[in-house]
């Protein structure tokens, strides 16, 4: 949901032929540019993150080209019947403001259906999501930070690595969490090469989670889901535990926990750098908000 969504009207400003404009819907090749395109954007991907996305719909990913040129980019992927989530919305910088960027989300919108829709967008464009029919619920800071020194991992007997043997309980944790199935985004997210989760047990079953994944410009940490404050430090210490001295960290984090854990990233150096609306169209989806202190990422929840 990145990037500007002009008006409606100028859809018809354009005078185009069908040989000029087309609209496709990508394979993970063809994403591979978009991914370039982001990275360039300075969106820091996650390494990898591309084939977890095309795990849950691979309908759901869309380049519109103008004369052969790829110029815009949006991904509307489809969480089974319940849910679909925006993402990737991107246009050529030398293409803007001249309706690309709409006429594909006008098209690409119609992949969900009647499926409510939610996504991250700059704060700059909440008027223009909302003649989408987009409401704002909450913001997330985009923190980043150099983590100069290393780490020690607090001892904790309730802490395990996410692997296949407890997979199921994460994602029943997770569903429980976002009020949808993301089984399909999950399934390879904690494991792979630059990929490692944790998990936190009590005697109510999981209290908590985390990934870390390597991404362009050092790692990314989400979903970072916590029950308590004391959870949330012992499983935010144990990813930072993972990290090489000097290594950057980054966090999408919503101010849905009281500020729990951006003051706790704050004191390990982490510093907010934009910040990002949770926009919803349709239904509200039911989520346990409080427990999200930082989401997997803004291109797919």
């Amino acid at each position: 949901m990145e990037g500007l969504i002009e008006e409606v009207s100028m859809l018809e400003n354009n005078e185009i032929t069908k040989d000029q404009w087309r609209i496709e819907t990508a394979t993970l090749n063809q994403w591979q540019y978009v991914t370039e395109w982001a990275t360039l954007e300075g969106w820091d991907i996650g390494l990898d993150d591309a084939s977890n996305f095309f795990n849950v719909d691979p309908e759901g990913f869309f380049i519109g080209f103008l004369n052969g040129k790829p110029v815009a980019a949006v991904s509307v992927v489809n969480f089974g019947e319940d849910y679909a989530h925006i993402g990737h919305y991107l246009v050529d910088k030398n293409m803007r403001g001249k309706s690309w960027g709409p006429k594909l989300w006008k098209e690409a919108l119609k992949h969900a259906g009647d499926r409510p829709k939610g996504g991250d967008g700059n704060l700059q464009y909440e008027r223009s999501y909302g003649k989408w029919g987009f409401v704002t619920h909450y913001q997330s800071l985009r923190m980043i930070g150099i983590i100069e020194e290393e780490v020690t991992a607090k001892d904790n007997t309730n802490i395990e690595r996410i692997d296949i043997e407890n997979l199921n309980a994460v994602v029943a944790y997770d569903q429980d969490t976002v009020g949808y199935s993301r089984r399909s985004l999950l399934q390879d997210w904690f494991t792979g090469e630059g990929r490692v989760g944790y998990l936190m047990r009590s005697e109510d079953g999981l209290s908590g989670l985390v990934g870390l994944r390597k991404s362009t410009d050092g790692y990314r940490a989400g979903p970072l889901y916590a029950d308590n404050l004391e959870t949330l430090q012992v499983l935010f210490q144990q990813i930072l535990s993972e990290l090489p001295a000097g290594a950057q960290l980054t966090v999408d984090a919503p101010e849905t926990d009281g500020g729990e854990f951006i003051q706790l990233a704050e004191s390990y150096g982490l510093r907010e750098v934009f910040r990002t609306n949770r926009m919803y169209e349709g239904d509200i989806v039911e989520a346990k908000v409080q427990r999200i202190r930082a989401i997997g990422s803004l291109e797919l929840g």
